[in-house]
């Protein structure tokens, strides 16, 4: 659903014909047209024709004390936001983060990701939870390599490369040697979202964005913020001398910095732009989100866990499966009785719309393919043991349990069985989602773009059940 942004008389042709601007500038980035310009010194790039790292042209190599802005270079804008929610929630963050620092023209400082127990799934892990930089999910000098060398991106800093603070794979904030840095932020959300930000030692103070980007909770019209973060915008200053006396600090032009990007979008409602619902790919996913592969090393242990779950030994080919995500709280928030779980109705505690789903998802291969897919991989955060029971015993789908979980914890640490679970989703030829979930619109971009997969299924309550699956 479209979400306008009313505009004042006065700013609408200006604004109009601004937005059309920058929206003619994100069909180019979503087409994938090439820059000429995105040609890297031979001294930066390593041996398989990369580069030596994503910051290496927009950070001094030394920090000059515990301050890290010192570190940035002087010929250069940069960009920081907040991400917060869920894993996948603060995925798509850090992709429109990207994205709009692309757009104008500044180098983005990505944060790493934060976890917690619960929302990691299984037995209980310790707290409090190492951060995970960018780039032990994502294969980040793949990503810089294509921004660079198709839109020009002068390069990306990891927040571990400010901090040099690093255990294993993990970012550990509670040891971090830097001190708090003051930092000027425009708020998109009111209150502003500043948590985030304090875990990674920044000290916000927020001024309001200028209308129309900010309606109460509503979305983030990308091209606007858009307009107003790039280093020449024409139209920021004003509005900076209007509030200035009446905020505690005026938002930087060196580092912007927006407290959430989650509810960004170019075109509608950031969740449905990211399922491919506008008619037309825009936005983040196609610019950015489609070329964030993941960690070669986290590919590969996925692909460990994909032969353990099998019974396939390395030397044999892999085993084709249409994926599945089943996530709890977004299927029984559809469900028509609002109980507690103890009391829910029988079809929240069902799989058959899953199966009628993966049934058609069958279908839809073999009829693009020609193939016959069997198998089933699970992910799930449900914890009903009749429900688990019916899924792997009745239907013989295959998921990561308990017992799997701990040994993956045990020999790659703690972030990794619910990491493991995302890179086998993305694995399936075909995939079978939860409504609303944003994991579930991730992984369904993933194994449409990358694997060629049908369209994806998204269950609700009023998903059809049966026999009687169309061919």
């Amino acid at each position: 659903m479209s979400r306008p942004f009313p505009r004042s008389p006065q700013s609408t042709f200006f604004f109009g014909t601004l937005a059309l601007v920058v929206l003619l500038s994100l069909l180019f980035l979503a087409v994938g047209k090439g820059s000429t310009d995105g040609v890297l010194p031979t001294f930066l790039r390593s041996s398989n024709g990369r580069f030596s790292s994503p910051s290496a042209m927009v950070l001094k190599g030394e920090m000059e004390g515990l301050n890290w802005p010192s570190r940035l270079m002087e010929d250069q804008f940069y960009f920081i936001a907040g991400a917060g929610g869920g894993v996948t929630n603060q995925v798509v963050t850090l992709a429109n983060m990207i994205y709009i620092a692309l757009l104008s023209s500044r180098v983005p400082i990505v944060p790493s990701i934060y976890g917690y127990a619960g929302q990691l799934g299984g037995p209980l892990v310790t707290s409090p939870l190492l951060d995970l930089p960018f780039s032990s999910m994502f294969d980040l000098p793949r990503l810089f390599d294509h921004l660079h060398r198709e839109h020009g991106l002068a390069g990306i800093i990891e927040w571990k490369d400010l901090v040099n603070v690093t255990k294993g794979d993990a970012y550990d904030k509670w040891n971090a040697t830097s001190d708090w840095v003051d930092i000027s932020c425009w708020n998109a959300f009111v209150p502003p979202f500043q948590d985030p930000m304090r875990t990674h030692r920044l000290n916000p103070t927020f001024s309001p964005l200028p209308p129309p980007t900010t309606p109460p909770r509503g979305g983030i019209s990308i091209p606007t913020l858009t307009s107003y973060l790039h280093p020449d915008s024409p139209i920021i200053q004003p509005y900076l001398q209007a509030i200035n006396g009446t905020v505690a600090s005026l938002p930087s032009t060196k580092i912007a910095c927006v407290d959430n990007l989650y509810y960004a979008s170019v075109s509608i409602f950031v969740s449905n732009e990211w399922a491919g619902e506008a008619g037309f790919e825009v936005g983040a996913w196609p610019a950015v989100g489609r070329h964030m592969h993941w960690n070669p090393e986290l590919r590969a242990r996925g692909e460990t866990v994909r032969r353990w779950l099998f019974g396939v030994s390395e030397w044999e080919e892999p085993v084709d499966f249409i994926s599945v995500h089943i996530r709890h709280g977004d299927f029984l928030g559809s469900c028509p009785l609002s109980t507690p779980d103890s009391d829910i109705v029988p079809l929240c505690r069902s799989s058959d719309q899953y199966a009628y789903a993966v049934a058609s998802m069958q279908s839809a291969i073999l009829r693009q393919t020609g193939k016959t897919i069997k198998e089933v991989f699970v992910a799930t955060d449900e914890t009903d043991a009749l429900f688990l029971h019916e899924l792997t015993v009745v239907r013989r789908w295959k998921l990561v349990d308990e017992q799997l979980s701990l040994r993956i914890r045990r020999d790659w640490g703690d972030w990794h069985p619910t990491l493991i679970d995302k890179v086998l989703l993305s694995m399936g030829k075909g995939f079978v989602g939860t409504y609303s979930s944003t994991m579930s619109i991730a992984s369904a971009r993933r194994v449409e773009d990358w694997n060629g997969g049908p369209p994806s299924i998204y269950v609700n309550r009023n998903s059809p059940v049966g026999d009687d699956v169309p061919l």
